[in-house]
């Protein structure tokens, strides 16, 4: 499911949009998972803080949150790890860095062997994007300056055995899915 807002560049003024900076949010889920849930808030944080100097440039925002259900869907989009912040198409996060993350095991029958974005900004690790490192890749889009997008392997391991088990433990099977990590 996705949900796209659009958030003006001009506001308060009279002058229309010269470009647009289109944020991508791509998350497995915001109600456990806090890795998810932090990194939305922290998404949130980053555009409140970014709109009006972006505003007085006159550079729109577009914002899309995707709710990842299924491996097709994950694939579909080109996830690679949860949560994800793109612009203009480009993971803002880097090198991929995860860890287990308890919440996401609790989600699917692989337990312990479901893995999660770790960020790193400015020499440490967080669970959840640091708003910091938001804004700063809001500024950089906006002003042109974006890397280029890596190019997508397929769907990693770690997110089919997590859809595979979030996929039985709904329909009770016994077969979890998960592989010989399984927990």
């Amino acid at each position: 499911m996705a949900m796209t807002d659009t958030i003006p560049g001009n506001a308060g003024t009279t002058a229309a949009s010269t470009r647009t900076v289109d944020i991508e949010f791509l998350y497995i889920d915001l109600d456990t998972c806090r890795r998810c849930g932090g990194t939305d808030k922290s998404l949130d944080e980053a555009i409140a803080l970014a709109r009006p100097t972006l505003a007085a440039a006159g550079i729109g925002l577009t914002l899309t949150k995707t709710l990842i259900e299924t491996s097709a869907q994950a694939a579909e989009y080109q996830l690679m790890s949860s949560p994800t912040i793109r612009i203009g198409g480009v993971d803002i996060a880097g090198e991929l860095v995860e860890s287990n993350c308890g919440d996401c095991g609790a989600l699917s029958a692989c337990g312990d062997s479901t893995d999660c974005r770790v960020w790193q900004y400015r020499g440490a690790e967080y669970s959840a994007a640091p708003t910091g490192l938001v804004v700063e890749a809001v500024m950089a889009a906006a002003v042109g300056v974006t890397p280029e997008a890596e190019p997508y392997p397929g769907l990693p391991e770690n997110l089919e055995r997590f859809f595979d088990g979030s996929t039985s433990a709904v329909n009770d099977e016994s077969d979890c899915g998960c592989g010989p990590d399984c927990s």
